[in-house]
Order: C-alpha cells, then structure tokens, then sequence
C-alpha cells in the first residue's frame, strides 16, 4: 500500500499554484526594485558629490577672493571644457543610439553610460513580418509571452529581437553576462536565429 500516490485535491492544487505565483511574483518585485534602487543611488550620489563640489568652491571664493581669481580660472575652464566635449558626446550618443541598438554595439565594449541609455530605452520588442530561414521559420511576436500554468498571459520583457540582424537575444545577458564564468553561453549575447524549439527563458 506504500507504493499507491495519493491524488491531491483541488484546494490543494490551487494552494500550490498560488504559492508558487506568489513566489514568482516577490522575485520579479525584488528584481525591480534593485534595479530601481541601484540608478536612483547613483544619480543621488552623483548630484551629491556636484553639490559638494559647488559648496566647495563658493567657500574658496568667500575666503580667498583674490587667489581663486589667478589660480583656479585655468582648472575652472578646463573643466568647463570637459564637461561640454562630455555633453556632446553624450547628446549625439543619446541622438545615434536607436530602438535597434543591438545592431550596432554587439560584440563591443559598452561604457556604462550606455548600459544605462540602453535600459532607459526598453525592451525592442518589434512586431510584423520576421525574415523565414531556408526552411520557412521564422521569429514569432507571441515569444514575448507566455502563458503560465496558472492560465496568465505574462510578459518576456527580458527577450527582444534585432531586426537588422533578425536573431532573437536577451539584453541582460548582452550587457552584464559575466563571460569568464564556465557556464557563460555566448548565444543570448550575439543573438540567436534557430527558431525551432527555440530556448526561452520564464
């Protein structure tokens, strides 16, 4: 009689399903919410530190009115001049940089600068007609959801798709992958394009 499984009830089912969306659910909410708290801490710590700056400099003026005239004109412009060669830059990477980045920055270095431009922009999540491979498959829009065993339609915002370079790939992994780990798969980070039983995360 040891061996007989005994079936579960329908409560009992639905309690194991509930637990286990809610599980689902406190992860993605710790997932976003670092990612929140981790670009709110470095624009707060990067306005503070400007701010310091500023007091800094209002407090040499207030004591040495004369030496900060003579001394500092020349570090005060070279950094004026930094900081517009560093906003023009960033005004035409912010310009250049489209919704099919993908494209143009796979397998270069990115600076974190851009990382963050990236991830302000979103997920490229293109719909419409996917190039067909030589044997009729192709990328299909309805790969940015699936639907959960619970019966929920929920949203792959991790998976996006180059229509340039018509392969599917996970931004995450392209951007922050650590590629000296011995489990690193280079696949999600150049894109992929076989679209039979294609792997996609949940």
């Amino acid at each position: 009689m040891s061996g007989v499984k005994k079936a579960l009830s329908g409560s009992q089912k639905r309690k194991i399903r509930k637990e286990k969306e809610y599980n689902i659910n406190s992860k993605y909410a710790k997932l976003d919410n670092f990612l929140i708290s981790a670009s709110s801490s470095s624009c707060a710590s990067a306005s503070s530190s400007n701010a310091r700056e500023l007091d800094e400099q209002i407090l040499e003026v207030k004591i040495n009115p004369q030496e900060k005239n003579t001394v500092s004109d020349t570090s005060t412009n070279k950094d004026k001049l930094y900081l517009k060669k560093r906003n023009r830059k960033m005004k035409t990477k912010k310009q250049n940089l489209s919704r099919n980045y993908f494209a143009h920055y796979v397998g270069t270095p990115i600076d974190a600068d851009l990382k963050e431009q990236i991830l302000k922009l979103g997920p490229y999540q293109p719909e419409g007609n996917f190039q067909k491979d030589a044997k009729g498959r192709s990328f299909s829009s309805s790969y940015y959801n699936f639907i959960s065993k619970a019966g929920q339609k929920i949203e792959r915002k991790w998976i996006c798709y180059s229509t340039r370079l018509h392969v599917a790939y996970y931004p995450v992994c392209w951007l922050f992958a650590n590629r000296t780990n011995m489990y690193f798969k280079e696949a999600w980070c150049k894109g992929v394009n076989y679209w039979q039983g294609i792997p996609l995360k949940n």
